[in-house]
């Protein structure tokens, strides 16, 4: 019992970071540092849970509390939020989560304020049933025949979501596509990597995976979901570099442009083909790339960019890792123009800085600190970014636009934004989160004329 309570108490630090620091949640979860696998595995989903229902979390406060979740103390309000998770959602009996958020309380020098939390939780845990079965996910919704007639507030309720991404996904995707992107923002995120096909086969990654007690899930040729890992750094094919950690969605966006159109493309060119990466940290699609144009028989050159020092660093760890040449890393605001880069690149991947409402299963606290103010925000920085990005590309030569967003003026507005500087769109793809069991991504590729 008193490692539980270690680890509730870690992960109500940790919480409170998350929430009144607003240190994104995939940061404040790196510093567990906990003895065991099973307290890190504990605070993990505490945490991540806790964020993911808090919306939810915080309506049932505001029903069983005289004190809006909002004027109480944040320690107070974060241990009822860790206990109401608990007793609704984790497999922890009652009476230890009622118990244990008071000793926290106590703990925290908070001690006449037990009394309060104790009588919250304990109204909540006589009302479970009734507030399972409202929050069950599992439960159809039927198709409704327009959004006017669609219950808003419940659906934000039951998803845990603000109401306009509610509204923005079923305006975008439609009702039935919209629900099980919800529904999957809740699931737990599976960890998925690509293989890196120029430093090994598939298949023998697999078997090493296994082979270490990894539980490996194919989703295609290169792509794999894994599981039962304590702890991924000390793999031995994560050590030699073999794999890199990358969602299916981003790796289909570094498929483009094609073999068969590089191929085109350099017939008559006798230099290799340079690459520009924009916004690069931590190097997924610049590693991609090379990755394949290796195996494709192309000798390319990449210049990835980043506009820190630190995010640099992080670059520079996989591409060392994955032990792949011919990758410059460069300091560069993508949003100031360079003058060393205009016309000199065949391929530019601008994977601009987004909303992130594709990736709310991943980062949930993007729900929380997203709005559409700071999306008219983002859609001038974007195209402050893609206003030199096409200044970059050689004639003839090609953009990966890309975002992990569903937001249309930060996806098919920025491809109209493209075109109309003098390019032609080939493809453009939205993936709704859950689709392919993936996360929400956009990618066009386009050709400068």
């Amino acid at each position: 019992m008193e490692t539980d309570r270690n680890a509730r108490n870690t992960a109500l630090t940790i919480l409170c970071r998350i929430f009144e620091d607003k240190v994104p949640s995939h940061i404040a979860l790196s510093t567990v540092n906990s003895s065991t696998s099973d307290d890190r595995a504990f605070i993990k989903r505490l945490v991540t849970g806790t964020v993911e229902r808090v919306i939810t979390i915080d309506k049932i406060i505001e029903r069983y509390s005289s004190v809006k979740p909002e004027k109480q103390k944040p320690v107070i309000r974060n241990v009822l939020r860790m206990g109401i998770f608990q007793i609704l959602f984790m497999n922890v009996p009652d009476s230890a989560a009622c118990n244990e958020a008071v000793k926290l309380v106590k703990k925290r020098g908070m001690g006449g304020l037990s009394g309060f939390v104790n009588g919250i939780l304990r109204k909540i845990c006589s009302q479970k049933d009734i507030l399972i079965k409202e929050t069950d996910i599992q439960s159809s919704d039927t198709q409704l025949p327009d959004i006017q007639s669609l219950d808003i507030p419940a659906l934000s309720f039951k998803y845990s979501l603000p109401e306009w991404i509610v509204r923005l996904f079923i305006d975008r995707f439609g009702f039935t596509k919209a629900i099980t992107a919800f529904g999957y923002f809740l699931k737990e995120s599976s960890l998925q990597i690509r293989c890196n096909i120029s430093r090994t086969d598939p298949d023998v990654l697999e078997g090493m995976l296994t082979g270490c007690g990894v539980s490996v899930k194919r989703i295609n040729d290169k792509c794999m979901v894994i599981s039962d890992i304590d702890r991924l750094e000390t793999l031995e094919p994560f050590k030699k570099g073999l794999f890199m950690i990358q969602d299916l969605s981003s790796v289909l966006a570094g498929e483009n442009p094609s073999a068969e159109l590089l191929r085109e493309y350099i017939k008559d060119r006798s230099s290799d083909l340079k690459v520009l990466d924009l916004c690069a940290a931590p190097g997924g699609k610049t590693l991609n790339m090379a990755d394949r144009l290796k195996v494709e028989g192309f000798k390319a050159h990449f210049t990835a960019c980043d506009i820190s020092q630190s995010k640099l660093e992080k670059i520079r760890e996989n591409i060392e890792r994955c032990r792949f040449d011919d990758i410059e890393c460069r300091l560069s605001d993508a949003t100031v123009f360079n003058e060393d880069f205009s016309d000199e690149f065949d391929i530019v991947i601008a994977d601009v800085p987004c909303s992130g409402l594709g990736v709310i299963g991943r980062k949930p606290d993007i729900k929380l600190n997203a709005s559409p103010e700071g999306i008219e925000e983002l859609n001038i920085l974007q195209k402050d970014i893609l206003k030199n990005a096409v200044r970059y590309v050689k004639a003839g030569g090609f953009i990966v636009f890309s975002t992990c967003t569903v937001v249309g003026s930060e996806n098919e507005d920025n491809v109209r934004f493209i075109e109309d500087a003098g390019f032609e769109r080939i493809n453009a793809v939205q993936i709704c989160p859950g689709e392919y069991e993936c996360d929400g991504f956009f990618y066009s590729l386009l050709r400068k004329r």
